[in-house]
């Protein structure tokens, strides 16, 4: 899917990433970014004389228009200076390079025909403006904006670090969050699949629960949310496991309780083959849940921390 943001847009002056494209378009400062889909942004800057908020209301009639035309568009936004469509991708990567130009030239049109300019899209201010990377994603900015935006971010860095969890409390929301996750996994188990994926489940959910009883996430509480979630991907595949050889003794008839099960577990675990299954399946559960949860364990670390990122693209 990266791949497309060299095909997209191509007759623009643009800057390109494998996940984002930027660069100035038909007059227009426009970029793309991937993320959950992809977010279109086109800046605008309206003439002095124009009433900003019947200029929205022909913004938004517009936009309902490309709702209806593009079934793949999920929201659409405008604010002072900015317009923004979110889109989901279509099915062929070619429908959906052709489904981003449409909806990009069908704007650029209207904001023509209102006679707007091109500007930062914080002030609108038309001149010094320069496209930064802001924590991945592009975005056009003056200069004066650009710097208060960065001194915004570290204020906000500094308030999240004074910021302390209560421990005890968030360990004990964050176990209470898991269990609903590790339910996932055991269900999914029990339909012949390995739940890596459900680990991300696990991992919010002790998230979450961390947040609620800890009144905040901060970096000591995403690592207890990552141990939890080591430990609770292990309980829940252990049981998992004994639920399906409870189930599968049930249905040829053996009439072994689950308790039994339990108690009998070490003679299960003494046969070397059905061992080795079990190992094999709690490996592929780690690794499943190790890639799905990479990057969504770095974000969450990233934003415990308030980190942020900016530099000029």
């Amino acid at each position: 899917m990266a791949g497309i943001m060299d095909k997209i847009l191509t007759d623009g002056n643009m800057t390109r990433t494998p996940y984002s494209v930027c660069g100035m378009y038909k007059g227009y400062y426009v970029t793309v970014h991937m993320n959950q889909g992809f977010l279109l942004r086109i800046n605008y800057k309206l003439a002095e004389n124009m009433d900003l908020n019947s200029f929205k209301n022909r913004a938004y009639g517009v936009m309902n228009q490309l709702r209806v035309a593009e079934k793949k568009v999920s929201a659409t936004n405008v604010v002072d200076h900015v317009i923004e469509v979110r889109l989901m991708p279509a099915s062929l990567a070619k429908n959906t390079i052709a489904m981003i130009d449409s909806v990009t030239n069908h704007l650029i049109g209207f904001l023509q025909a209102e006679g707007a300019n091109t500007g930062c899209q914080l002030c609108g201010a038309e001149y010094d403006v320069n496209s930064y990377e802001v924590n991945g994603a592009p975005h056009f900015l003056c200069s004066t904006c650009a710097r208060q935006s960065m001194n915004q971010m570290e204020a906000e860095r500094q308030s999240k670090l004074s910021v302390k969890s209560n421990l005890p409390l968030g360990i004990i929301g964050a176990l209470i969050g898991s269990l609903l996750g590790a339910v996932l996994w055991v269900a999914i188990y029990q339909g012949g699949y390995i739940a890596g994926i459900a680990g991300i489940a696990i991992f919010m959910g002790a998230m979450k629960g961390y947040s609620i009883l800890g009144k905040n996430v901060d970096r000591k509480g995403v690592v207890v949310c990552i141990i939890i979630t080591i430990i609770m991907i292990f309980l829940a595949n252990e049981f998992a496991i004994r639920l399906a050889v409870y189930l599968a003794a049930k249905e040829q008839h053996l009439h072994m309780s689950f308790e039994e099960i339990n108690r009998k577990w070490s003679r299960f675990m003494s046969d070397s083959e059905f061992k080795g299954a079990y190992i094999k399946d709690l490996c592929v559960g780690y690794i499943l849940a190790a890639i799905t949860l990479f990057g969504t364990a770095k974000q969450a670390f990233r934003n415990a921390g308030g980190s942020y990122s900016m530099k000029r693209m």
